[in-house]
């Protein structure tokens, strides 16, 4: 990657402009307008490209595409499972969000019917430290993951990917294991 870039795999900015998501990742400079990105989505426009494809602006030099060139071989393989990770992301955060609405409603009632707030409280800190280590350690896992697959060139994704999810599951369990200690 360009010296002064960062990767994004989402961009909260596009979540709410009426359309999904369709970029997969995007490389960008800091402080221009240069970004490269592997985007999945049909034909806007009178730009034919196909399905999978690069938008790039201003980093041709950098990874070697024109804006909208396809992608084939193994970035194609690599672009399609990026896409399944993405939609399955999304559901397993519906799930989450679902399983702590539900679990935090039993320990409310446990409370209430026990006459003591520790299992509402063990499981408060149980869901929102789960979810912020989670965070913080899917964003540590992706740095140490991308680190280590620097020299393989698309493959950091891959494994930058899996840092990330190890760690995300490491952080979870971790504050899973401190919220039992309140309640015992």
């Amino acid at each position: 990657m360009p010296t002064g870039s960062s990767i994004r795999f989402a961009d909260p900015t596009r979540w709410f402009s009426g359309a999904l998501e369709s970029r997969l990742f995007t490389v960008s400079k800091a402080g221009s307008n240069k970004f490269y990105a592997w985007d999945a989505h049909l034909p806007v426009g009178n730009h034919p490209h196909n399905y999978y494809h690069v938008n790039q602006g201003g980093m041709h030099s950098v990874f070697g595409h024109s804006n909208h060139s396809n992608l084939g071989g193994a970035q194609l393989v690599q672009a399609k499972q990026l896409r399944y990770l993405k939609i399955g992301g999304r559901v397993f955060l519906v799930v989450g969000v679902l399983v702590d609405t539900y679990q935090l409603t039993s320990a409310a009632a446990d409370s209430v019917e026990q006459g003591n707030a520790r299992p509402l409280v063990a499981q408060t800190v149980r869901t929102t430290g789960s979810w912020a280590m989670a965070w913080a350690g899917a964003k540590a896992g992706v740095l140490i993951g991308g680190a280590l697959g620097v020299e393989t060139g698309p493959g950091m994704v891959l494994t930058a990917i899996g840092g990330g999810i190890v760690g995300g599951f490491a952080g979870y369990l971790g504050a899973d294991w401190i919220a039992d200690f309140i309640y015992e």
